[in-house]
């Protein structure tokens, strides 16, 4: 018996940590020990088969006490088209984490494709610290 390939793989996009700023838009991708980073040019995580983005869930994790503020991620396609992930206030505890997911995504990607995670952060009143977070996307095959 051959071998058949998957209708559905996943891709994960991981950030090192970082201190959030006021008013930023950060990307990231791959590689995982790489910060995010206020420019796209080096943090892409490119799409090895044609499908379809179905699912997109972002798990954030903060070591330090936050205000209560409400950060918009989505999912950047090639450098030039946003698609809206979740935006919602991330969770007040230290060391807690806060999950934003969309699982209503209908996104074409072609092999050789490339997406990041762009988030874009509120004027704190207190900035989180030491902020780590991890991407996962699913991606249905054609």
């Amino acid at each position: 018996m051959g071998y058949k390939s998957p209708r559905i793989y996943t891709i994960v996009l991981a950030t090192a940590y970082v201190d959030y700023v006021d008013s930023t838009t950060y990307y990231y991708g791959q590689p995982f020990s790489q910060a995010q980073a206020t420019t796209t040019a080096t943090t892409k995580a490119f799409i090895p088969k044609k499908g379809i983005i179905r699912v997109c869930s972002i798990c954030v994790y903060h070591a330090t006490l936050c205000s209560n503020e409400s950060l918009a991620y989505s999912i950047r396609l090639n450098d030039t088209t946003d698609y809206a992930i979740e935006t919602k206030a991330l969770t007040l505890a230290d060391g807690s984490s806060t999950l934003f997911s969309n699982s209503n995504l209908n996104i074409a990607v072609n092999a050789g494709d490339f997406i990041q995670i762009k988030l874009v952060t509120p004027a704190w009143a207190t900035n989180p610290t030491a902020v780590r977070e991890t991407a996962t996307v699913l991606i249905e095959c054609e």
